[in-house]
């Protein structure tokens, strides 16, 4: 795990590999769902935007 900070109060230092490691992990998956919420929501978008377009040539 990470070294303890210079305080000695077992909070880890956010400098170590294992730290940067995890935020990194962290980071990538945030941004993996914020991704993939965006495609979801592109996807209903068109999907709506076809159905409109299919009523309107009904009509």
């Amino acid at each position: 795990m990470g070294k303890l900070n210079s305080s000695g109060n077992g909070q880890f230092n956010s400098t170590t590999p294992t730290g940067m490691t995890n935020i990194g992990k962290r980071i990538k998956k945030l941004l993996t769902l914020s991704r993939d919420d965006h495609e979801d929501s592109v996807s209903r978008m068109k999907a709506t935007k076809e159905a409109l377009e299919e009523k309107q040539k009904i009509l």
